[in-house]
């Protein structure tokens, strides 16, 4: 969401950069995202950095984050988490109202996800995927063809397979 908001492509992989393996980075990418300031953000950092280790510093890793991803330093610190916990927040309840409208029936949200009827499957990502166009374009361009296919922001879900 990070990316959207920036007007950037996500990456293929966020997490596979510099100074730090995946899953490390991937773990101070989300203390960063959700420390209320740069200062919280420091020795947060560098409290993780000392639990795991590690040797190179939290100034090393955002220096490593910078040459990556230079779009993704601005929203460091900044508690970008919680609005982003915002913004799926007001997805999933579009998405669970088109649900509702188009099947009669409940969902039930769990996270960024809906747990439904398995008869109704297509339905819930057609109404997820249309609920995350209409946020991020401000229009409905997702289609249920006559065959139960899915089409929508260029995706494909045909049963439980995702294709681009």
């Amino acid at each position: 969401m990070l990316a959207m908001l920036s007007g950037k492509v996500m990456p293929a992989d966020l997490y596979t950069f510099g100074v730090a393996d995946r899953q490390t980075n991937k773990s101070l990418m989300l203390i960063s995202i959700n420390c209320t300031s740069s200062h919280k953000m420091q020795r947060a950092l560098q409290k993780e950095i000392n639990k795991l280790g590690l040797r190179f510093s939290p100034d090393d890793w955002l220096q490593s984050v910078y040459e990556a991803h230079p779009w993704l330093i601005q929203h460091l610190g900044t508690n970008a988490g919680l609005r982003m916990m915002k913004i799926e927040s007001e997805i999933m309840a579009n998405a669970m109202a088109k649900y509702m409208e188009e099947t009669g029936s409940v969902a039930l949200c769990i996270h960024d996800a809906m747990r439904v009827e398995t008869r109704y499957a297509d339905v819930a990502v057609y109404c997820m995927l249309s609920a995350w166009r209409e946020y991020w374009h401000g229009a409905d361009e997702a289609t249920v063809s006559g065959n139960g296919v899915v089409t929508a922001l260029g995706v494909k879900y045909n049963g439980w397979n995702l294709t681009l």
